[in-house]
């Protein structure tokens, strides 16, 4: 008699969690593409040299750029102090992974 081995669970899990968060991936992947477009097109205010991302996630950021190294013409600390002005998000502590205190 043969016996029956049942798959882990764990991954089972894992796609489940990729599934539902894959309307949020697509939607975001799209914005990405259309803004590749822009930056092809020169439609972009400035000229764009180099690029900061921030990815976002329930587990914590992840930050991406290109663009800054070996270039004088860009600083990636300007860039930051840009987007952190943009966020105002400046008056709340970070407590862990993406939620933030707001009771001060």
């Amino acid at each position: 008699m043969s016996e029956i081995l049942h798959f882990p669970s764990m991954p089972r899990l894992h796609n489940n969690k990729v599934q539902q968060n894959q309307a949020e991936r697509k939607k975001l992947a799209d914005w990405l593409r259309s803004l590749a477009q822009h930056i092809e097109a020169n439609e972009i205010e400035r000229e764009p040299l180099a690029a900061m991302v921030v990815l976002s996630s329930a587990a914590g950021d992840e930050v991406l750029s290109v663009g800054y190294e070996g270039n004088d013409a860009v600083c990636r600390r300007q860039a930051g102090s840009a987007a952190h002005r943009h966020t105002n998000l400046g008056g709340y502590s970070r407590r862990g992974g993406n939620f933030y205190d707001r009771i001060k």
